[in-house]
This record gives structure tokens, C-alpha cells and sequence, in this order.
């Protein structure tokens, strides 16, 4: 996968000028699973506990996810955007990122996210299982 865009973590600052532009993204991410609250991660986000991370191609958003870094590891909390094969290619950035921190990178999520990462050198670790009533 050839990616076409760039990584920007977004200044907590200014992350308020830009969550209405992305805010649809992350909430959708965080519907689909159900591992994180998407209010909770707004929150975060908005009082700086969480980073907002942008995939941008110079014109567009093609998606956003938020990070959370606590006890050695650098959390993704919430992925979502269009186009992935423009943006997919960025997570060796963001695991540099974590490892600058002093983290290991951490991405729960879809089971799909195993197979489109696996190229990345990223291995499924750990299993979820429910049982619906």
C-alpha cells in the first residue's frame, strides 16, 4: 500500500479548532467496537489526556485517531477515516512516536486490523471474546 499522506499530531491547543472536523471519524471508530467510550475519549482529548493524530494529504483529512500514553504504552484509543491505503502506511511513524516515549504501541480494534498490519510487523497479541446473551 503506497501512502499518500502525512502524519500530524494535532497542538493540544488548538485541538478544539479542529475536533469538529474529525470528531465524526473517531466517534464513528469507537462505535464499531465498542472498546472506548467516544464522549470519554472527546473529553480526553479536549483537556489534552489524549493526543489527536491527523492522516492529511495536503488538501484533506483521510482520518484521524486519538492516542492515550500510560504505564509504558502508547494506546491507540480510536481510528477512523477514508481511503486507508493512503494513511495505512503511517503507523511505523506513530510506533516511532511511542518509542520516543519510552512505549510500545498498542492498537486494539477490528480483527481486519491484524491482516492490513501484519506487513508493518505488527502480531496479534491478545483476543476479546463475549458472549451476546
Amino acid at each position: 500500500m503506497h501512502c499518500t499522506a502525512e502524519l500530524l499530531c494535532v497542538d493540544p491547543a488548538v485541538i478544539h479548532k479542529i475536533w469538529p472536523h474529525v470528531r465524526e471519524m473517531i466517534f464513528s471508530a469507537s462505535g464499531r467496537t465498542g472498546l472506548s467510550n467516544p464522549e470519554d475519549t472527546e473529553f480526553e482529548l479536549l483537556r489534552g489526556e489524549q493526543l489527536l493524530w491527523l492522516a492529511w494529504d495536503g488538501e484533506k483529512i483521510k482520518a484521524a485517531l486519538s492516542t492515550r500514553l500510560a504505564n509504558g504504552v502508547c494506546s491507540i484509543t480510536a481510528c477512523g477515516g477514508k481511503d486507508m491505503k493512503s494513511w495505512v502506511g503511517l503507523f511505523p511513524q506513530l510506533e516511532s512516536f511511542a518509542r520516543n516515549e519510552g512505549c510500545s504501541l498498542r492498537i486494539s480494534g477490528r480483527i481486519g486490523w491484524a491482516r492490513v498490519l501484519k506487513k508493518y510487523g505488527f502480531k496479534m497479541k491478545y483476543a476479546i471474546l463475549e458472549r451476546a446473551d
